[in-house]
């Protein structure tokens, strides 16, 4: 009998309100020091896929929900696809919700959200890359911060939104809706790249300048930067500028699942009312140390939680629930929404295989009504911040690296190939 997983509670919405123009995924990718040998990372992901049974599964409908169940063919890898980020052909991918490619010196996973955020994708490609390069015959200590040679543990499949659930705490919590970019749009779904690079030294100086948080002082940039570029801002709406911060809630709780276990806090600025660069840093982190509180943050997985167990929930059949998730992923989550950071942090490899991976990057999908996020990791000495767009103007980019190099960083700037700065 084929095992299966109920959808955490992060995920359930996602099989509804997904489809070409919003994929809903994301994209880590590593760059190596040599040439992919497509091969053995083939065999490399023969190896990490039986370690992550979670991963090892394909999207089912039922009568009341979707639900995940084990998939028995082999995950296939490709040479990369220009068009990153786009929706899995499911008779392509076999039916996997991610894809493992590669490009010259790189190997890219991206990841549908159903099946984990941005800390479960980075575990499954921290295996995946340190069996490629063991089967290349380097020798690697893992120093215990590699998932491999064990099955998947309960504690790492688990729901860790349902498990921490206490229906007694309560939170009262609106949504307003914010600003978007406008623009014209690619043709076919085409996602450009743009990852402005900058040291971490400079970026620990910017930060003890503005006493703030790497996550802060980006967020801040990023609207002094969308203050410049009302051009590309409806023009219509006076709502917010609201930019979504992802946490991981791991680091507030006691798990360690592989799953989503991740909310947003958020942050923003009434665009028509003029503000200093100190003011907006003083007003983001006064917004997200308020919402970046265990107490604050488990109300919210209680809140998350609650909607699922109520019994009207439970007998309503899928087709119903699909109509609801998109009128509900709109108001609360599209309509709410102006800019998305998302911030990895610091990525630790063992140090033998620090001395193998050059660079990471990472990259959060982008959608129509927000057309432009951003991506952070550090590694290597480096801050790697990638933008994803879906609209041709660069006004936002621009005014970022401007804003950058204005308060002292030297900044180095990467793009795909249909990019021109």
């Amino acid at each position: 009998m084929k095992k299966w997983y109920k959808l955490d509670n992060a995920a359930k919405i996602f099989p509804s309100v997904s489809n070409e123009r919003r994929s809903n995924l994301f994209r880590i990718s590593f760059t190596m020091k040599e040439e992919i040998d497509p091969l053995l990372l083939q065999s490399a992901l023969d190896m990490t896929i039986d370690r992550f049974s979670t991963f090892k599964v394909k999207l089912k409908s039922g009568l009341f929900w979707y639900y995940l169940e084990e998939n028995k063919e082999a995950p296939i890898v490709v040479k990369e696809d220009p068009y990153i980020l786009k929706t899995f052909n499911s008779r392509e991918s076999k039916g996997y919700l991610f894809r493992v490619s590669y490009y010259h010196k790189r190997i890219i996973l991206e990841v549908f959200h159903v099946l984990t955020d941005g800390y479960g994708g980075l575990e499954f490609l921290k295996s995946l890359t340190y069996n490629y390069l063991t089967l290349k015959g380097n020798k690697i200590n893992s120093q215990n911060m590699i998932l491999s040679d064990l099955e998947t543990t309960v504690e790492e499949s688990q729901d860790s939104f349902v498990k921490s659930y206490d229906g007694r705490i309560k939170i009262n919590r609106t949504e307003h809706k914010a600003r978007h970019f406008t623009g014209t749009l690619y043709e076919e779904n085409w996602i450009s790249l743009i990852t402005g690079k900058i040291s971490e030294e400079d970026m620990k100086m910017l930060c003890h300048k503005y006493d703030c948080s790497n996550t802060q002082f980006i967020a801040s940039c990023i609207i002094k930067s969308a203050y410049a570029s009302k051009d590309i801002i409806d023009k219509k709406r006076k709502n917010p500028f609201q930019v979504f911060v992802p946490v991981n809630l791991r680091k507030f709780f006691e798990s360690k699942t592989i799953r989503n276990f991740s909310l947003y806090v958020r942050t923003f600025v009434d665009l028509e009312k003029e503000m200093t660069f100190e003011e907006i840093v003083s007003k983001v982190k006064t917004d997200l140390t308020g919402e970046l509180q265990k107490e604050k943050l488990f109300a919210r997985v209680m809140s998350n939680v609650k909607w699922e167990k109520m019994l009207v929930m439970r007998i309503v059949p899928l087709i119903i629930k699909k109509i609801a998730f998109k009128i509900g992923y709109v108001a609360c989550g599209e309509s709410a929404n102006s800019f998305s950071l998302s911030n990895l942090g610091k990525i630790e490899l063992p140090n033998d295989m620090k001395q193998l991976v050059d660079e990471v990057v990472f990259s959060n999908g982008a959608g129509d009504s927000a057309p432009i996020n951003m991506g952070v990791t550090s590694y290597n000495g480096y801050i790697n911040m990638t933008f994803n767009s879906k609209i041709i103007e660069r006004n936002l980019q621009k005014e970022f690296f401007r804003t950058l190099s204005s308060l002292g960083a030297k900044v180095i700037v990467e793009t795909n190939e249909l990019e021109v700065l």
